[in-house]
């Protein structure tokens, strides 16, 4: 397995799981922040972003 796949797939697994996290918790206060530390998830999102950046693609 590339490793550039599996990062991509764990970037867009992690973009959805946010976006989701934020539209409940924009729509039930406290709902998510009460069971998950969310800068820990956005940490990692951000780590994997930048993999993502340094990891040639396959086009080139």
């Amino acid at each position: 397995m590339k490793p550039r796949i599996f990062f991509e797939e764990i970037f867009y697994a992690l973009s959805v799981f946010l976006a989701l996290s934020f539209i409940l918790e924009f729509l039930l206060p406290r709902m998510v922040l009460a069971y998950i530390n969310l800068n820990l998830v956005l940490f990692a999102w951000l780590i994997n972003a930048i993999i993502l950046l340094v990891i040639p693609s396959k086009d080139n």
